[in-house]
């Protein structure tokens, strides 16, 4: 076939499409106008194909859902995917096979099916990236929203990674599209919108911001104080999502970010990344990347039943709360569970959202200096902390209950002068002062007196572990007295 034969041909194909969606690959039609040049989402597909490429180390396999003239699939083609082309119209098939042949050396395939028969044969690991723009609501129009959902939940869990573009309820082109078209994508663990706000990102593997390339999810944390918040553990980078649904929830989103913002990087604490806000007719999403910090929380290691010097960690977190209280913050909510405990013994506060420039944390209504007293209790208590059990909010209101708590773990002179703060003060720098650093009048406790009184601690602590196991062998005694009992009336 000679070249003016083939483009009358390829002409002739155009001319019958039902409508020129996309450029034509390969050719510039005179008269012929693509209702969408193609190159913004082009540029999306092309970055994240070569990410994920380099990702596995190979070409990837592409499925292109409604493919259209082909644009998409055949610019795949040509960075080496192996690709797989649907589309129902039988026109737009036929220029797309015209096209392929143009290629020998695409690796590149062209089906004429209905998205909706096409998907439930998809096999799992079949596909590394699925693309599919502005062709679901055509399947939300002839098979119903319930149903397209339910096969993109089925194709989240058979490909790791798609790129999507929904038309919005608001363009009213088709009935019984969802308002929030994050609907569509909820088989997907991470979602994010593009360059353009209809086009997503969504994947069960990674996730993926321009500056930092692909991101693999290692773990999946959701809060379970709020299940619009969620964590993605990845590799040394940690990545949050709030889904703003109120004002004190974007509040403490700020909070978090201001604080990220001017203590990053310093002594240990992570750096931030990147700061994306995603705001359409789905809501308001915020997300932040930071440094990861390598351990465990406190409270796991309570958990683990792990033996750790724990006036260590208050010392430690008080160290914070000074550092903190120089600049001006507090951090209102300290306890075990947003405590990270590393292996070489440092500690380190996560809970970057109740840091802020006012002493009083609205979500548990009291100061941050009598939460950190509650945790030094909870934290020295052997029963308390081997459950951790949270206070019942009835009984969390501002109380001088927090440091009578506290007077049988210090010395009667510590709690005097703890007792005597002003309200004027450096809080936590006194505090400090009072419980780390040698006293300086002629009533000051010797090194000596401290270590005993550190021992009269500890065998407080083992009397407490002994009174328990001689509780256990009680009960134990009274179960086999029980057993000796109805085995002797069994052999009357």
């Amino acid at each position: 076939m000679t070249l003016s034969t083939h483009l009358e041909e390829i002409t002739a194909a155009v001319q019958a499409l039902p409508e020129v969606y996309q450029p034509i690959f390969g050719y510039e039609l005179k008269g012929i106008k693509p209702a969408r040049n193609c190159e913004d989402r082009l540029a999306d597909v092309k970055k994240i194909y070569d990410l994920l490429s380099a990702e596995l180390n190979r070409p990837l396999r592409v499925l292109d859902l409604g493919c259209a003239q082909g644009f998409f699939s055949l610019n795949a083609a040509q960075w080496d995917g192996i690709v797989t082309g649907i589309d129902f119209s039988a026109e737009n098939i036929a220029l797309c096979n015209l096209l392929a042949e143009e290629n020998p050396d695409f690796k590149v395939n062209f089906v004429q099916a209905q998205i909706e028969n096409f998907l439930p044969t998809v096999k799992a690991g079949e596909y590394d990236l699925v693309l599919a723009f502005s062709v679901l609501h055509w399947c939300v129009k002839f098979s119903g929203f319930a149903k397209v959902q339910a096969l993109l939940t089925y194709l989240a869990q058979k490909v790791d990674t798609g790129i999507f573009e929904f038309a919005l309820a608001s363009e009213n082109l088709v009935a019984g599209l969802p308002v929030n078209y994050r609907e569509f994508l909820t088989g997907f663990s991470f979602v994010r919108a593009l360059s353009y706000h209809e086009r997503f990102f969504a994947s069960n593997r990674y996730t993926y911001f321009e500056n930092l390339g692909l991101l693999k999810i290692d773990e999946i944390f959701i809060s379970p104080y709020s299940a619009r918040t969620i964590c993605y553990f990845c590799g040394d980078k940690f990545v949050k999502v709030f889904d703003v649904t109120d004002q004190e929830q974007y509040d403490r989103s700020q909070c978090e970010i201001n604080f990220l913002n001017t203590f990053g990087g310093q002594k240990g604490l992570p750096s931030l990344y990147t700061t994306l806000t995603e705001q359409d007719d789905a809501g308001m999403r915020i997300i932040h990347v930071r440094d990861m910090i390598k351990g465990i929380t406190l409270r796991e290691k309570i958990f683990d039943g792990e033996e750790f010097d724990r006036w260590d960690v208050i010392r430690q977190m008080l160290e914070w709360m000074v550092f903190f209280e120089q600049q001006g913050y507090y951090q209102g909510d300290v306890g075990a569970h947003n405590i990270i405990y590393c292996d070489d013994g440092k500690v380190y506060p996560v809970d970057y959202e109740s840091i802020s420039h006012t002493p009083i944390l609205s979500l548990w209504l009291y100061s941050a200096k009598l939460q950190f007293l509650y945790f030094m209790n909870t934290l020295l208590e052997p029963r308390k902390s081997d459950k951790f059990i949270f206070p019942e909010m009835s009984k969390i209101y501002p109380s001088p209950r927090y440091l009578l708590d506290l007077k049988k773990h210090v010395t009667p002179r510590q709690y005097e002068r703890i007792a005597a703060i002003r309200e004027d003060e450096k809080f936590f720098a006194r505090l400090y002062e009072i419980l780390f650093e040698p006293e300086k009048d002629s009533e000051a406790y010797t090194v000596a007196e401290t270590e005993i009184l550190a021992l009269e601690r500890y065998i407080s602590y083992v009397g407490t572990k002994i009174q328990e196991l001689e509780e256990q062998a009680r009960e134990q005694q009274r179960r086999l007295e029980q057993l000796e009992k109805i085995v002797m009336e069994r052999l009357k």
